[in-house]
């Protein structure tokens, strides 16, 4: 129960994320002033889920390995990077 409790928190978290990323409709502007296409929008949706996908395979167990922990650092920070290029443009 726990742990696909923390799924659900961390799948729900992720998805979030994805949505304050791309704010408001296809070429209106966001919080910063910046454009999201929809193509953007598509890729940081499809990142969100890969990363969220990411852990429920890592949690599956319930143990983090070193190498887990470094494949999920990877995978966030690939997404934190395509949502920044994707505010930038």
């Amino acid at each position: 129960m726990m742990k696909s409790a923390l799924i659900a928190l961390a799948t729900l978290s992720i998805t979030s994320g994805a949505v304050l990323a791309a704010p408001g409709g296809y070429g209106h502007r966001g919080h910063d002033g910046s454009r999201v296409t929809m193509s953007e929008r598509a890729v940081i949706a499809r990142s969100a889920f890969q990363v969220a996908r990411l852990k429920r395979q890592v949690w599956a167990d319930g143990r983090v390995s070193f190498i887990e922990r470094m494949q999920l650092r990877n995978a966030e920070r690939r997404h934190a990077a395509i949502v920044a290029k994707a505010r930038r443009s």
